[in-house]
């Protein structure tokens, strides 16, 4: 659980999440899940819920990965937000890494409503609009851990 207190009225950071995850390994299998309820004291009052399951498959230096993830206000009615990617990670060296993962998000109609919805802060604007809040994404990359 993390808490913010400070402020008042407007100017208040009072807020509270509660996050429970685990992890279970059975080779070549890797099953994630979890559960994440922010409660939000402020005016703005942004209480929501979350919850992610997830699947890894390995194969020597191939990692295959599946995730199922939603989020949803609690005080704001047809705004969920939906995802669901795919993606894989093949391992160059102990330390590097190269990925790649496509994921689709599903809004409702107000997911963007009040700052609320992951396209809303993470894309340009003018890339949504009011009649198709849904994205589709994709990522390629290489990681080098140190």
């Amino acid at each position: 659980t993390d808490e913010a207190r400070g402020g008042i009225g407007v100017n208040s950071t009072d807020a509270r999440i509660g996050t429970l995850s685990g992890a279970y390994n059975f080779a070549p299998f890797r099953v994630v899940a979890g559960y994440i309820n922010f409660d939000d004291k402020r005016v703005a009052d942004l209480d929501g819920e979350g919850a992610w399951i997830g699947v890894d498959y390995q194969t020597g230096k191939t990692t295959w990965k599946a995730q199922y993830v939603l989020n949803s206000p609690k005080n704001l009615s047809n705004a969920d937000s939906k995802a669901f990617g795919v993606g894989v990670v093949y391992d160059l060296s102990k330390r590097t890494a190269l990925y790649s993962s496509l994921t689709r998000f599903r809004n409702d109609a107000n997911a963007g409503a009040g700052g609320l919805g992951r396209f809303n802060a993470a894309l340009p604007a003018g890339l949504t609009s009011a009649a198709d809040n849904d994205i589709t994404e994709f990522a390629v990359g290489i990681r080098h851990t140190f």
